[in-house]
């Protein structure tokens, strides 16, 4: 069952599988975007251009429902010392309507029932390829400002806890060497100190500082049942 993967590390993963049916097989592993692996790959991802064309798909039990775009938004904080990111999956319906749930279900159908989906032989192209996307952009920065503010709040919590984590640290360290040593050689001590901590203090705040990023990784139509295949 499933594929034997080799990760960029060289680790080999046997048994791999795809879909959340056959995870439950014995011995199978199932890879998706829970793995931290998985993750670190998508984040280099091409990202998809405004304009590109979309292509047309018939999705099974959505295609019967209702017709429209979804696409895949990377939401990411960058910082000197990394970079967090969030996925945020839209569905935009033809009559103007966005639906989450349904572009939730959309992803897991795109990742579970890859022979199950079929082409509409169709695209969006040109001006309309266009409008598309700009439209689903609007609604990604209106639906991922919580999940930036979520990315934000966590780095600035970690900066927090780590500045005064470093901070009561130099204090221990200031007081010992107050107590320690000849006069010279605690004032050389405490001027070498100063100058660890303000080297550290100006690193932490590079590091504080951090920008936030949207990227589309995937756009494509979902299309009605009966279109042309």
């Amino acid at each position: 069952i499933g594929y034997n993967l080799r990760w960029p590390d060289g680790e080999t993963c046997v048994a791999a599988v795809f879909s959340r049916e056959d995870a439950d097989q014995l011995g199978a592993t199932l890879i998706s975007l829970d793995d931290e692996r998985i993750r670190g790959l998508v984040t280099n991802l091409p990202v998809f251009a405004p304009g590109q064309p979309i292509a047309s798909l018939v999705v099974p039990d959505i295609s019967d429902k209702t017709s429209g775009v979804w696409s895949l938004w990377r939401i990411s904080l960058h910082a000197a010392g990394g970079k967090e990111q969030r996925f945020l999956a839209l569905f935009l319906a033809d009559d103007g309507r966005v639906f989450g749930p349904t572009a939730r279900t959309i992803w897991d159908r795109l990742i579970d029932l890859p022979k199950g989906l079929t082409s509409s032989g169709d695209e969006i192209a040109g001006s309309a390829a266009i409008l598309a996307f700009d439209t689903s952009r609007k609604i990604a920065e209106a639906q991922g400002a919580a999940l930036f503010q979520e990315l934000a709040t966590a780095h600035k919590t970690s900066i927090t806890r780590e500045r005064r984590k470093g901070s009561r640290a130099f204090l221990a360290r200031r007081r010992v060497i107050e107590r320690l040593g000849l006069p010279q050689v605690r004032s050389h001590r405490l001027r070498s100190l100063d100058e660890e901590e303000q080297m550290w203090t100006r690193e932490l705040a590079v590091r504080e500082a951090a920008l936030p990023d949207l990227a589309a990784v995937l756009m494509v139509r979902v299309a009605p049942l009966g279109a042309r295949q």
